[in-house]
């Protein structure tokens, strides 16, 4: 399969973001070194209150990461992953737990990668990936059929990416600064939350669907045959598909949000302003739908 990256745009504010990231870099490491991987794969709930390394849950096994719980994967000559989900697994993290990735070397570093049908639940506590400024780091990737469910606690600075069929659900929590990207099938919902900034991106065949939350500062992106759905009232533009390739869409999201986003839209792909949730919405993506049937069967 083919994933696709962010387009080349930079955010208005992208000065704050690497003063953000040089801040979380020198923060992360003056942290203790880590410990040795841990595989919890008992098919049980465990609770972490303490340090461990790196950690991979497997074979329907529950871990909540609970205060003074800290997952930590440190390297200076590799690629780092705090913690991997896999099967039908859980990884909760709430307030007072940690998890970090941490590399010097220039490579990637990630903090939260869920496959499979697994889960990554966060409400609270502390997430972040740091790395040499030639890599790249990722706060949560989910790929496959696995769910990230955001629901509540602060980030400071985050990247998160949905891949195949996978999932992510934003309600309540706040991002200083936050990227969301979803490629091949992939889906994103925004119904809560503060993203002071930050862009939204999708590619492939993926959905972005924002209801609710402030993004006032952010910019969208719908790419290749992707679709991005505002839902709300009191737009600048007509209701159903926007006809423009770029510019700005303003409005009030269903949750009673004021807003106003600049928009980039390529190829074939599809943005949709709609003022209920259901049946419009959805009536608007199957028709999209039927659109990429159509392309796929002239393939």
């Amino acid at each position: 399969m083919t994933h696709h990256s962010s387009p080349a745009a930079v955010p208005k504010t992208v000065a704050l973001g690497f003063s953000l990231v040089t801040m979380f870099l020198v923060f992360m490491t003056s942290l203790p070194v880590t410990l040795a991987q841990t595989q919890i794969n008992s098919g049980g709930v465990q609770d972490l209150t303490s340090q461990t390394g790196a950690v991979a849950i497997s074979n329907n096994t529950r871990l909540n990461v609970l205060s003074g719980g800290i997952v930590q994967s440190i390297s200076s000559t590799s690629d780092v992953v705090g913690a991997r989900i896999a099967d039908t697994s859980i990884l909760s993290l709430s307030t007072g737990g940690e998890i970090r990735a941490i590399t010097s070397n220039p490579g990637s570093a990630t903090a939260v990668i869920a496959s499979g049908n697994s889960l990554f639940e966060f409400t609270g506590g502390t997430i972040g990936a740091a790395t040499d400024a030639a890599g790249g780091t990722t706060t949560l990737l989910v790929e496959d059929n696995a769910r990230g469910s955001l629901l509540g606690g602060d980030i400071v600075f985050g990247s998160f990416v949905a891949n195949d069929q996978a999932s992510i659900n934003v309600d309540s929590t706040t991002f200083s600064f936050g990227n969301f990207t979803t490629n091949d099938q992939a889906q994103l919902s925004v119904s809560g939350g503060d993203n002071t900034f930050g862009n939204y991106t999708a590619n492939g065949d993926s959905l972005i669907e924002i209801s609710g939350g402030s993004f006032s500062q952010n910019d969208i992106f719908s790419n290749d045959q992707a679709t991005i759905v505002l839902l709300g009232s009191s737009f600048n533009l007509p209701f159903g598909q926007v006809t423009g390739n770029s510019g700005t869409i303003s409005g009030t999201l269903l949750d009673g949000t004021a807003f106003s986003t600049d928009f980039q839209r390529q190829g074939t792909a599809s943005i949709f302003l709609s003022s209920v949730p259901e049946p419009s919405s959805y009536l608007l993506l199957a028709i999209s739908g039927l659109g990429l049937v159509s392309r796929r069967s002239r393939r």
